[in-house]
């Protein structure tokens, strides 16, 4: 739910800058994986091995959206 609503808020910046930056992509490919993930496959993977990786991938989203829009100092 979070991640498409963060894929969604950078839509409407897409939208009113006319401009796709690298975190849109990336929300979209982050927010496509999880919606089409099921039980199985993540057990397959391993619990905590696929809690991981959307840690890892989340903290990845939210550095390249720092960059794109230049929160950084």
């Amino acid at each position: 739910f979070c991640v498409g609503k963060i894929a969604d808020n950078l839509g409407y910046l897409a939208e009113d800058y006319d401009e796709q930056l690298d975190c849109h992509a990336m929300a979209a490919g982050l927010n496509a994986r999880l919606r089409n993930e099921d039980i199985n496959s993540i057990f397959d993977v391993g619990l905590h091995e696929f809690i991981q990786g959307v840690i890892r991938d989340a903290n990845a989203l939210g550095r390249q959206i720092e960059r794109d829009y230049r929160f950084y100092e």
